[in-house]
């Protein structure tokens, strides 16, 4: 899941200690942080990235292609011992968090 930082729109970020109740009448923002995510290469490699949870399985791909210069299509990748699809069988577009990609989460 995201990790996420609370902003009060009139005051900026929300201190730890601060209690929603006493923030009547303000909107609240929630901000996605990146989280440092790790992909194991074929060679024994680790290459490390920053990513959202609500980023889709297929922009992650393209970050792996980035950095690593290897085509999209030929990007295999697994997760908690599944394999990471672009898409579900309905056609929805899988994001890392439906896979319960964390925070330092080894991909292969």
């Amino acid at each position: 899941a995201d990790q996420v930082r609370l902003f009060w729109a009139t005051e900026g970020p929300l201190e730890d200690d601060r209690r929603l109740s006493t923030l009547s009448g303000d909107k609240i923002f929630l901000e996605r942080i990146e989280i440092p995510i790790h992909v194991g290469d074929l060679n024994g490699k680790k290459h490390s990235f920053m990513v959202k949870g609500s980023d889709t399985v297929l922009n992650f791909k393209y970050q792996i292609k980035g950095r690593m210069e290897i085509p999209v299509e030929d990007i295999r990748l697994l997760a908690n011992g599944q394999p990471l699809r672009d898409v579900d069988n309905h056609g929805y577009e899988q994001t890392l968090d439906d896979y319960g990609v964390v925070r330092d989460s080894l991909i292969f």
